[in-house]
C-alpha cells in the first residue's frame, strides 16, 4: 500500500514505521474510527460502481416483464448487504462482514448470469 495509508483491515495490528519509513519493532497503534471509515469508503468505491453499472445494463438490455422482477429483488438484497457490510466493518463484526460481502458479490454475479441468460441473442 501507500506509505501513511490506513491498513486494509484496521482491526489487525502491524508494525509501526519510523521516520525513515522502515518497520519498527514496536506495535502500531490500534486503527481508529477514521481508519475504518476510510476503509469502508475505499471498499465502496471499489465495489458499488460495478453493481450500479450492472443494474443499468440489465435495465437497458432486458425487456420489461417477469425477468425484470428478479432484478428488483436482487438489487434490494444487494443494497441491504452493502449497508450491513458497512455496519459490520465499522463495528468490526466478523464473520458478518465477510458474509455480507460475499452475499453481495454473489448477488451481483447472479444478476450478471441472469442478464446473459435472458439476453435475446
Amino acid at each position: 500500500g501507500l506509505p501513511g495509508a490506513p491498513s486494509a483491515a484496521p482491526e489487525s495490528q502491524g508494525l509501526a514505521r519510523d521516520v525513515e519509513g522502515q518497520n519498527s519493532s514496536t506495535p502500531a497503534p490500534e486503527g481508529g474510527m477514521l481508519d475504518r471509515w476510510l476503509a469502508v469508503h475505499r471498499n465502496s468505491i471499489e465495489q458499488e460502481p460495478y453493481i450500479i453499472a450492472l443494474a443499468l445494463a440489465y435495465k437497458a438490455v432486458i425487456a420489461e416483464g417477469d425477468n425484470s422482477a428478479w432484478a428488483a429483488v436482487i438489487l434490494y438484497v444487494l443494497v441491504a448487504c452493502r449497508y450491513l457490510h458497512m455496519l459490520s466493518y465499522l463495528l468490526a463484526l466478523q464473520p458478518w462482514r465477510t458474509i455480507t460481502f460475499v452475499t453481495a458479490l454473489a448477488g451481483s454475479g447472479f444478476m450478471a448470469v441472469l442478464m446473459l441468460y435472458y439476453y435475446p441473442f
